[in-house]
C-alpha cells in the first residue's frame, strides 16, 4: 500500500476543506488507537491502522477491500482484521464518509447557486448594454434630424488677384 505524495496531494485536495481539518484529527488517531489497543495491536500496526484509516477518508481505500489491506498491511488474521475494520468502520469510516457526502452536497448546491448567480448577472448586464445600444441609435437618429442643413455656399473656382509685379 504505497501511494506518491502526488496522489496523496491530489486525494486530499478533493476533499472537501472541511474533511481536510478532520481527516489527521487528533480524534481519530485516538479512536484508532483504542480500537488497535483492544485487538492487541503492537505500536508499529497501530501506526499503519491509523494511515490505513486515513487512507480510507481520502478515498484511496475502498470500502470493500478495508479487511483484506487491514491483514496484509498488519500482517494479521481475518477474524482479527475483520473485528478491527467492523470497529474502524462504525466509529470513523461511515461518520466520515456520511460528513463527506453532506458537505460535497452542499458544496455543489453552492456552486450551483453561483453559476446561477453569475449567469443571472451576465444576462442583466447583456440587457443593460442592448437598451445602452438602442438608445444610444436613437439619440443619433434624433441628432441626425436636428442638425439644420448648411447654407448654399457658391462654387467659387476662380479668384480675382491682383498680378504679381
Amino acid at each position: 500500500m504505497k501511494y506518491t505524495d502526488e496522489q496523496i496531494g491530489q486525494a486530499i485536495d478533493l476533499l472537501p476543506e472541511e474533511m481536510q481539518d478532520t481527516l489527521f484529527s487528533p480524534e481519530n488517531e485516538r479512536v484508532v488507537q483504542k480500537i488497535g489497543i483492544e485487538n492487541g495491536l503492537l505500536i508499529d500496526q497501530l501506526k499503519t491502522l491509523n494511515g490505513i484509516v486515513n487512507f480510507s477518508i481520502m478515498g484511496l481505500v475502498a470500502e470493500d477491500d478495508f479487511t483484506s489491506v487491514v491483514m496484509k498491511e498488519l500482517s494479521i488474521l481475518e477474524p482479527q482484521a475483520k473485528e478491527i475494520v467492523e470497529k474502524v468502520l462504525a466509529e470513523i469510516i461511515k461518520p466520515a464518509n456520511e460528513l463527506k457526502k453532506k458537505l460535497l452536497a452542499e458544496q455543489k448546491i453552492r456552486e450551483e447557486k453561483e453559476r446561477t448567480e453569475a449567469l443571472e448577472e451576465q444576462r442583466r448586464e447583456a440587457e443593460e448594454l442592448e437598451e445602452a445600444e438602442e438608445s444610444s441609435a436613437e439619440e443619433t437618429q434624433t441628432d441626425a434630424e436636428e442638425v439644420p442643413p448648411l447654407p448654399h455656399v457658391p462654387n467659387i473656382t476662380r479668384i480675382n488677384r491682383a498680378p504679381d509685379v
